[in-house]
């Protein structure tokens, strides 16, 4: 005949069994030890940046991309092939690109800072920033890349 053994298995587990007061969590929000999902903000940079060239940047992307071509074509094709020439269609285009992308990038870094603060709030704390000797310990941090949880 066989018998069954119950056993609670919280005990194995490293979860934690209670839930934590309120000022634990008001000293780990005060550190900057709040959950947040990347994954949305990188969704949500994504989104708009798809939503912004479809809506908006678009033809005006490709309207300077065609005017930097024409440009690109129309005046440098005929200069020699020097490194005077060369350094100023570089540095010309890399400008042009720029510009035409600097407004993208801008509200695309918005949106992130946007999905950041909906997650956390208004949540600024330099904690996460200070310098600490042991996280360069060299033999800790093989330790922590060669782990079994690794």
């Amino acid at each position: 005949m066989k018998t069954l053994l119950t056993m609670d298995l919280q005990w194995f587990s490293e979860e934690k069994t209670e839930k934590a007061t309120p000022k634990k969590r008001l000293d780990s929000r005060k550190k900057g030890q709040v959950p947040k999902s990347q994954d949305v903000n990188t969704a949500f940079m994504l989104f708009t940046a798809f939503l912004l060239f479809w809506l908006f940047a678009g033809p005006k992307l490709f309207s300077d991309l065609q005017g930097m071509m024409s440009d690109m074509f129309l005046r440098f094709l005929n200069l020699p092939v020097t490194a005077e020439n060369s350094t100023a269609l570089f540095q010309q285009l890399t400008w042009r690109m720029g510009f035409a992308v600097l407004p993208i990038m801008a509200l695309t870094v918005l949106a992130g800072a946007f999905a950041s603060f909906v997650q956390v709030g208004s949540l600024l704390t330099t904690e996460p920033l200070k310098f600490k000797l042991e996280k360069l310990d060299p033999i800790k941090g093989a330790k922590r890349i060669f782990s079994a949880r690794a």
